[in-house]
């Protein structure tokens, strides 16, 4: 371990940061020690995580010896809480009370690589990672279910003393005083807890108290209702929101309900079969049950008063209806629903739920009573809370209303006296409108450099396809034998360019599932081949599925196949889907990943309409930024591609290229944008791979604000003209002579090398690519000799870690192995069984490696300084 100091504080880091990496430090240990929130930018594969994780863990230790306490915080009241008292507050505790860590993120997966760098740290918390029973559950009935019927489900079971891995942990926790258990992710835990039969859910509730870091999913901290269900208590905490891009839809979703009049339709309908069943005494009720024929029929008549209030709201012009937030209140009060009667109509509409589908159907599909307990819960959920909402009622059919609750949560947990908030990711660009969203303060900022040199990155813009056809995925050309046959010519070409992983990125589930529809059908001529065919010709094929469940296997499938294929694999995925979210592509499992088109939410979409609406009829402070609606709009197109893209480049010596398939993906210098640059390149010094515009899909005045997708290939003497022409927009002047202008700069400035060419078949296009060499396929053939070049050249270092850890075993060892190019540490005994079974990579990131080229890792307590080589 390197130690360093920062900011005058003690950090130990795994190998010597990069300067973006102390730099990254310095603003998360500033926000630290002032109380203050940060919001910090650096990304994909620059190491944030790592140093989030360094810096925060070290700041508190430094704390911890300043105030003297013990290394478990103490809390004020016994359970599954995470309250706190501030520093020398008059809490029951005389001991100062250390803020707690809570790291959250969107999914446990990416969790999960959270968790794996922590291994990588000399820092060794307490940790607990928090999950639903979803995730956590083992019980091999009760597991299957879903949502309340689950959670009833596992009620039961557990009163009724039948379930043995909760009979298992309560024999655990009665033995002994709390153990601390080693480092593992959610995987790992549940494998482990299963084995020794012990329940995952209820063991990781028992361990939050002593916990000095808490792992969960974004919901459990922005929704009140998931933290009030298990008791956290935010209050003193350091909240750190990772891949922080999608918090403000995130917390919109947790504070957003929609119910429809098929949703209440299907509660009736329930409703009666209930009924019938009750009154033909095929059902058993629990033990003190209140529910009679007569309470439910109640039920039903006020679902049927619900139904007719929400078919009797008047419809405007473009058949909305929106209100001030307080009248959802009032809507319901009309049915006699308000804070002191819903409860009793929740537990009625609970206990239906156990008593109808707490069996063993968990193949049923979800419950409408489901939708309306979720409904009514997140109304009625705190007399104390009435957060600002907007409830709009919009017609999807003749037949049909919605009634759509939409509300921002993110500002309430700011309220409950938090230490700070720290977010984080690679695609937060531009700052200040991101800040705007979310409504709260941030006044340490950061906008990170990258750490791989210019040449690692190929950045092409390809605006036209094999024979020479436009390539344009607007809406009005996406669907045409045309555009789709000229995509799917011009992915073949790339497929053979490529070497190893090739990732293919659609806007949307059903644009991917069409395009290679269209490509799977023969081509003319009796021997032709179709152009899937084609394709699985240069690489084997894969497809992101919509569902859950097959995911995993396919990644695993797709990365087996990287090994194994030569020629590699093509994933073809989704913007804002499972690939481009968390999931690493690092080295040969991405060597190049294309964007096919933007991926702009749907216009039509009614919470869209009334999020551009709100935007639009905001009124900004004077001298601040005024958030518009198409810019807002323009924004989340621009992040998704920014997430898919970072699949591409994961650490300091990857490399890959970045295609864009589309001609209205142009290039505009930004002082917002986010960098993947060069420091030797001064040109660089604000190239951006962002925000792109759509000329059909995007207004074109405000859209020249953000930054775009692709990289600046401009010299300093062309920037004079693009601002001349960047004025025009602004003003108003002679907007399409404007975009020409920039269009025809872009693709032919002065000053360009005309050297500059993306190979695609036949025909040579254009790119905006200002990496050495410019052909692609000489790129990748460069970059794989330097990459050989640096894995010969690297000299080992031992190092000393405390408490090392092995990744197979989960053994404490003395003496341990680490790969130089990862840093996942390996026991002795687990190398050497790997070695003679012909493993010949990293057992955790499947990078190449020998065993002459692991670094030496010995443990902290032993200083005798030998490095034995046995």
């Amino acid at each position: 371990m390197v130690k360093l100091e920062i900011c005058g504080i003690p950090v130990e880091f795994p190998f010597p940061p990069y300067d973006s990496q102390l730099i990254y430090m310095e603003k998360v240990l500033l926000a630290l020690t002032s109380k203050q929130n940060a919001i910090l930018e650096s990304p994909t594969g620059t190491g944030k995580t790592l140093c989030l994780l360094c810096a925060t863990l070290a700041w508190r230790r430094e704390l911890q010896k300043k105030l003297g306490t013990s290394t478990l915080a103490p809390t004020k009241r016994p359970g599954a809480s995470l309250a706190y008292e501030g520093y020398g507050s008059d809490g029951e505790s005389d001991a100062p009370q250390l803020p707690r860590i809570i790291y959250s993120s969107r999914t446990h997966s990416q969790l999960k690589q959270v968790v794996q760098e922590l291994k990588n740290t000399s820092y060794r918390p307490n940790v607990a990672i928090l999950g639903s029973r979803e995730h956590l559950c083992v019980n091999e009935k009760v597991s299957k279910l879903r949502g309340t019927r689950q959670n009833l489900a596992c009620r039961s079971t557990c009163k009724d003393r039948r379930c043995m891995y909760k009979l298992g942990f309560d024999s655990y926790a009665k033995r002994s005083k709390k153990q601390a258990q080693p480092i593992m992710d959610i995987e790992e835990l549940v494998t482990t807890m299963k084995e020794k039969t012990i329940c995952p859910f209820f063991l990781t509730r028992n361990m939050l108290p002593e916990a000095e870091i808490v792992f969960v999913p974004y919901n459990y901290l922005i929704d009140p209702m998931a933290r009030r269900s298990i008791g956290i208590s935010i209050e003193n905490s350091i909240l750190i929101f990772d891949e922080a891009h999608n918090v403000e839809s995130i917390a919109s979703e947790a504070a957003s309900y929609a119910l429809s009049s098929t949703d209440i339709s299907g509660c009736i309908s329930e409703v009666d079969t209930f009924i019938r069943a009750l009154s033909n005494n095929s059902i058993q009720l629990n033990a003190g049950s209140n529910l009679t024929t007569e309470s439910t029929q109640t039920l039903r008549a006020l679902f049927m008063e619900i139904d007719k209030g929400l078919n009797s709201f008047p419809l405007s012009a473009n058949g909305g209806f929106t209100k001030p937030g307080q009248y959802i209140f009032e809507f319901f009060e009309q049915f006699n629903v308000n804070f002191e009667t819903c409860p009793l109509v929740l537990n009625m509409i609970e206990e239906i739920i156990e008593v109808a589908h707490g069996g063993d159907d968990s193949q049923r599909a979800a419950s409408k009573l489901d939708t309306m307990l979720s409904f009514l819960g997140t109304i009625f959920r705190s007399k104390e809370q009435h957060l600002q909402r907007k409830i709009t009622e919009f017609i999807f059919k003749k037949s049909e209303k919605d009634l759509q609750m939409l509300a921002a949560s993110f500002r309430e947990i700011c309220t409950n006296n938090v230490h700070n908030v720290i977010l984080t990711s690679g695609t937060l660009s531009p700052l200040d409108t991101t800040v705007k969203e979310l409504g709260i303060e941030f006044p340490v900022r950061l906008e990170n450099n990258h750490v791989v040199d210019a040449d690692q990155v190929w950045v092409g813009v390809v605006g036209t396809g094999v024979t020479g056809k436009k390539l344009n995925s607007s809406y009005n050309f996406r669907s045409t034998e045309t555009y789709l046959l000229e995509l799917g010519n011009t992915i073949v070409n790339f497929t053979r360019l490529v070497p190893h992983g090739l990732l293919v990125f659609f806007p949307s589930y059903s644009i991917l599932e069409e395009s290679i529809d269209k490509w799977q059908r023969p081509a003319a001529g009796e021997s032709a081949l179709s152009i899937w065919d084609r394709i699985v010709q240069q690489k084997q094929t894969f497809v992101e599925p919509r569902g859950r469940a097959d995911f995993k296997a396919v990644v695993d499938e797709y990365h087996q196949a990287i090994a194994d294929n030569p020629k590699g694999a093509v994933f073809f995925a989704v913007c804002r889907g499972k690939v481009s979210e968390g999931i690493d592509f690092s080295n040969d499992k991405g060597r190049a990943v294309v964007i096919t088109g933007l991926p702009f939410p749907p216009t039509k979409d009614p919470k869209i309409i009334l999020k551009k609406s709100i935007l639009d009829e905001a009124i900004a402070p004077p001298g601040e930024l005024k958030l518009t609606g198409n810019a807002w709009y323009i924004q989340q197109a621009s992040r998704a591609v920014n997430q898919a893209i970072g699949r591409v480049i994961r650490h300091r010596h990857d490399y890959g290229a970045i295609i864009l398939l589309d001609e209205s993906a142009i290039v505009i210098d930004d002082d917002d944008a986010r960098s993947w640059q060069s420091a030797k390149q001064q040109f660089a010094a604000k190239q951006e791979i962002g925000n792109a515009i759509s000329k059909e899909d995007s207004d074109k005045t405000s859209a020249v604000e953000f930054p775009v997708v692709a990289r600046n290939v401009l010299q300093p003497a062309d920037v004079p003209k693009l601002y001349s022409f960047i004025r025009q927009l602004h003003a108003g002047e002679d907007v399409e002579t404007a975009l020409s202008g920039i269009c025809n700069l872009l693709r032919d400035p002065a000053s360009q090398d005309h050297g500059l060419e993306v190979s695609i078949g036949g025909r040579a296009q254009h790119s905006t690519a200002r990496a050495r060499p410019t052909d692609m396929s000489t790129f990748f053939e460069r970059l794989q000799q330097k990459k050989r070049k640096t894995h010969r050249d690297h000299v080992p270092i031992a190092a000393v870690v405390k408490d090392p850890q092995c990744f197979v075993c989960y053994d404490i060892t003395r003496k341990a192995y680490a790969s130089p190019q990862c840093g996942h540490i390996c026991c002795h005994p687990c190398w050497k069984k790997m070695e003679k079974d012909g493993f010949t990579s990293c057992p955790v990131c499947k990078i190449p490696i020998k065993l002459e080229q692991l670094s030496l890792i010995r443990a902290a307590k032993d200083s005798s300084g030998h490095h034995d080589t046995s």
